[in-house]
């Protein structure tokens, strides 16, 4: 779905039209409904991917509210940002190292031919990371 256009529009009018129709018990249900279906009209296949950071991170919160040792709490702060950053490097960072590692091994003799990933980066996986981090 892209912005310029007015099935977009017409989307974008009623999530807010549902957002102020729905009660403020319920506004966020909508938001993340709506943003699971925006980001799945454009591949639907990194639903899974957004759906799957949006557990984990859920139940890494729930997990932190519990404890009540900040030691205890650390580990699962660094389960999220693992799994977060990960993804993120692998998506955006992953072809440019293996890239600069072959360069680097082949520069000093070493045949090395690296593995490069065939993938189209998830819009806004940047934004969204760095979100679920903060």
């Amino acid at each position: 779905m892209r912005f310029d256009s007015l099935y977009y529009l017409g989307f974008l009018s009623i999530v807010v039209l549902l957002y102020y129709l729905i009660g403020s018990r319920f506004r966020w249900t909508v938001i993340l409904l709506a943003s699971y279906y925006f980001y799945a009209s454009w591949k639907p296949e990194y639903l899974l991917l957004i759906a799957g950071t949006t557990v984990i991170n859920y139940f890494v919160a729930v997990v932190m509210a519990r404890q009540g040792e900040k030691r205890k709490r650390r580990k699962f702060l660094l389960i999220s940002l693992a799994s977060g950053l990960g993804l993120l490097f692998l998506f955006k960072y992953f072809n440019f190292f293996a890239a600069f590692v072959h360069e680097l091994l082949n520069g000093a003799g070493l045949l090395f031919k690296s593995p490069l990933l065939n993938i189209v980066m998830p819009i806004g996986i940047s934004f969204y990371t760095l979100q679920t981090i903060g």
